[in-house]
C-alpha cells in the first residue's frame, strides 16, 4: 500500500486530494516534483520555490505563508465548503506581492491582501476578506482577476486599476475606486450595493465602486425602516448594462427584523414575497443562495453567475492500477486514469 501511494504521488501530485489523512503539499518545478508534509508543508513548498513553480495543495487546514513574493501558482482541491476533508483552508492573512501570481481552489478565512502586483489571477476560492495595500510609489495593483470567486467583504478598490470581477458573489464593498480607473464586474451576485456608512458597534462602510457592470444582480440595500427606495450613487464613467437591481428596507414587526425585497427591472416593479436571509433570497418559486453562486432567473432571463466551475481547473484521477508483483522482467505496471474537471 505504501508503494501505491508513494507512486501515485510522484507520478501524479495533483492527485493528493485523494489522501487528504495527511497534509500535503508538492512544489512542482519543471520535470521535478517534491512532497511537503504536515501541517507547514505549504510554507515549507514556498520556500523551496521559485518563479514559474506550481504548488498543489491536499484538503485540510494549512499554516499560512505570510507573503508570496514569487510568481507562483498555488492550487488547492476545493473552496466552498468548511470541511477539511474536501475543502484546502488556508490560516493566516496572506500578502501578495508579487506579479503573475495565480491562486484557485481556496479557503482563505482570514485577509487576502493585495501590494502592488501585476496580473494577479484569483479563481474558484473563498475570500473572507480581499483588500489592499498602499505601497509607497507604486501603490497600485494592475489588472487583478477574481473568477467564480466567493467574497463577502471586498475591500480592494481603493488602489486598483483594470479589477476584472467575473461570476462571483461579492456580499459587498467597503471601499471605492478613482473614477479614471473603473472596473469591470460582469455575471455577479452583489447582495449590498450601497452607498453610506453607519456605527453599530463600529464604522462600516458600503460603496458603489466606478465599473462597466453587465448581467449583475445588484441589491440597492437602504439603511432605513421605511419604504423609501434606494439610488445608485456612481453614475459616469460607470455603466449599466443588463443588470437586476433589487430594493431592500427593513420590516421591524414580528419577533425579528427582515429585510423585505422588491425586484426593480427598468421602471417595473414586483412587489413582495422576496426575503433576504444572510446571503440569499427566498423567492415564489425557490430558494437563491447569494453563497451558493447560482444565477437568479427573472421574467425569463438570468442575472449573476454563468457557467460557474467550483473544483480547481486540474485533472482528477478517475483510475489507478498498480501491480503489487513485478512481472518476469522485474518490470511493476501501473496505469492511471485522469479527466479534467473543467
Amino acid at each position: 500500500m505504501f508503494r501505491r501511494i508513494l507512486l501515485v504521488l510522484l507520478l501524479v501530485p495533483f492527485s493528493i486530494a485523494g489522501f487528504a489523512a495527511q497534509l500535503t503539499a508538492t512544489l512542482q518545478s519543471g520535470d521535478k516534483v517534491t512532497p511537503f508534509y504536515g501541517n507547514n508543508a505549504f510554507a515549507d513548498a514556498y520556500s523551496a520555490s521559485a518563479d514559474g513553480d506550481i504548488i498543489t495543495l491536499s484538503p485540510g487546514s494549512f499554516n499560512n505563508v505570510p507573503e508570496i513574493a514569487k510568481s507562483i501558482t498555488v492550487i488547492g482541491s476545493y473552496a466552498f465548503s468548511k470541511d477539511t476533508s474536501k475543502a484546502t483552508l488556508v490560516n493566516g492573512d496572506i500578502t501578495v506581492s508579487a506579479d503573475n501570481v495565480a491562486l484557485q481552489g481556496l479557503r482563505f478565512i482570514y485577509t487576502l491582501k493585495i501590494k502592488a502586483t501585476n496580473n494577479l489571477n484569483v479563481s474558484r476560492c473563498y475570500i473572507s476578506l480581499t483588500e489592499d495595500l498602499e505601497n509607497d510609489e507604486n501603490k497600485y495593483h494592475d489588472n487583478s482577476t477574481f473568477t467564480d470567486c466567493m467574497i463577502p467583504q471586498y475591500k480592494a478598490m481603493s488602489f486598483s486599476k483594470n479589477t476584472v470581477l467575473r461570476n462571483c458573489c461579492i456580499n459587498s464593498f467597503y471601499d471605492c475606486n478613482e473614477s479614471s480607473n473603473p472596473a469591470l464586474i460582469e455575471n455577479c451576485n452583489i447582495p449590498v450595493f450601497a452607498e453610506y456608512s453607519y456605527l453599530s458597534g463600529g464604522t462600516y462602510y458600503y460603496k458603489q465602486p466606478y465599473a462597466i457592470y453587465r448581467n449583475c444582480l445588484l441589491g440597492l440595500y437602504a439603511n432605513t425602516t421605511d419604504n423609501s427606495t434606494p439610488k445608485l450613487y456612481v453614475y459616469s464613467p460607470s455603466e449599466f448594462h443588463n443588470n437586476l437591481f433589487l430594493k431592500s428596507y427593513y420590516e421591524t414587526s414580528g419577533s425579528r427584523n427582515l429585510k423585505l425585497w422588491t425586484v426593480i427591472f427598468g421602471s417595473c416593479v414586483e412587489n413582495g414575497n422576496n426575503y433576504d436571509y444572510a446571503y440569499g433570497i427566498k423567492s415564489r418559486d425557490k430558494v437563491l443562495r447569494y453563497s451558493s453562486l447560482i444565477p437568479y432567473k427573472y421574467l425569463d432571463t438570468s442575472y449573476g453567475p454563468a457557467d460557474h466551475k467550483e473544483y480547481p481547473a486540474v485533472p482528477a484521477v478517475t483510475k489507478a492500477e498498480i501491480d503489487t508483483q513485478t512481472d518476469a522482467e522485474g518490470k511493476l505496471h501501473v496505469k492511471i486514469e485522469a479527466a479534467a474537471r473543467d
